[in-house]
């Protein structure tokens, strides 16, 4: 569903089956134009497009689209003791969502054991983990500097060292 013209970004959310943080940071007008937040959106179809969630139901019910919005921990994540309040959401499609917090998990991990960025990229690049679509690849193999862009993004410390 992309948005009608005319539309709010209340009643947008509420065509889109959305509720929780997301629908009050609209009606308190804190969202106003319903897109893809995420850094990387990966929708064929834009950053504004966005398929409804399937509606509750009591048997399993089918899964939501990769394209249903959801709501993304942001900037701090669940997993580090963020919740879903007005200073730590956004709002994204599920799977930008998913790969996102795959990538930020993978170098957050990596960065805690105090590897440099090359160690990094040459332990991504040895598993054959996907380059983020936001980091050139030089050679197809990703560089120290796009791992101090992630780690810039993740507010850690990024050491000095040269590419």
């Amino acid at each position: 569903m992309t948005a009608a013209a005319g539309t709010s970004a209340v009643e947008q959310l509420e065509a889109l089956g959305v509720g929780g943080i997301l629908w009050q940071l609209a009606k308190d007008g804190q969202i106003v134009d319903i897109r893809c937040e995420m850094p990387q959106c990966y929708c064929h179809r834009g950053r504004r497009h966005f398929d409804p969630r399937p509606p509750p139901s009591p048997s399993p019910s089918p899964s939501p689209s990769p394209w249903s919005p959801t709501a993304d921990h942001y900037p701090r994540l669940k997993k580090h003791g963020g919740h879903l309040t007005p200073d730590n959401v956004r709002l994204g499609h599920k799977l930008c969502n998913q790969l996102d917090y795959t990538w930020r998990t993978q170098i957050n991990a990596l960065l805690g054991k105090k590897m440099s960025l090359d160690a990094i990229a040459a332990h991504l690049n040895a598993k054959k983990v996907p380059n983020d679509p936001r980091h050139e690849p030089v050679d197809g193999f990703l560089r120290s500097k796009g791992i101090r862009f992630v780690g810039a993004a993740l507010g850690r410390q990024a050491d000095a060292h040269p590419d």
